[in-house]
């Protein structure tokens, strides 16, 4: 729940419904058969005169702005992609990491997942960490599909690391129990990169 309830949640799930719709729209629009049999359908639907080639024109000649608005389809679908990831949790291997002289942070995203490692064998002693969730300041849980130890005990170097990472994820808020210059660092260097990169939802045809 702590990865699909989030607002990076929403918006990600969202946008995957959008671009699977906007897809479906181009391939509809330049396949003319396909195209043709849609006009005719709303044509009935209707009873107003639909022209295949008026409608690729509209269709073709700007730019849109998608978005998702109907909150309740939104919450849904987090909720079946909660059983999605709950069964990709429980094939994982959990094991907790300890801080040691150091503390970890949380945030407004608080679990990161990855795609599995895709090397078969990993150095001794090195696990892949597939996902990561901060559970108090002194403890974080990880899940791993690679061998090794069932607890890891961090040095102080090996916490800030993490903490940097758990930072640059964060949608819009860090809570962290201690002041250190680097996770304000980490949030203005996020927010530089959002700005020069931003995600209006425009959408050509």
């Amino acid at each position: 729940m702590s990865l699909v309830r989030t607002p990076t949640g929403k918006r990600l799930i969202d946008q995957a419904t959008i671009d699977h719709s906007v897809q479906q729209i181009r391939d509809l629009i330049n396949d003319p058969i396909r195209h043709a049999e849609f006009c005719a359908a709303m044509e009935r639907e209707t009873g107003k005169r639909m022209d295949p080639e008026e409608s690729k024109r509209k269709l073709t000649g700007g730019k849109v702005r998608a978005e998702q608005t109907n909150r309740g389809w939104s919450l849904r679908m987090m909720a079946e992609m909660l059983m999605f990831f709950q069964q990709r949790f429980m094939g994982m291997r959990l094991l907790l990491m300890h801080a040691n002289d150091a503390f970890f942070v949380t945030s407004d995203c608080p679990v990161a997942v990855h795609a599995p490692a895709t090397r078969p064998l990993l150095p001794q002693g090195f696990q892949s960490l597939e996902m990561r969730f901060p559970l108090s300041r002194e403890y974080c849980l990880a899940g791993t599909y690679s061998r090794g130890p069932t607890r890891l005990e961090l040095d102080a170097d090996q916490v800030r690391n993490l903490n940097g990472f758990l930072v640059r994820q964060a949608d819009r808020f860090v809570y962290a129990p201690f002041n250190a210059d680097y996770i304000q660092a980490e949030l203005q260097k996020s927010s530089a990169k959002r700005i020069t990169t931003p995600q209006d939802g425009v959408i050509r045809f």
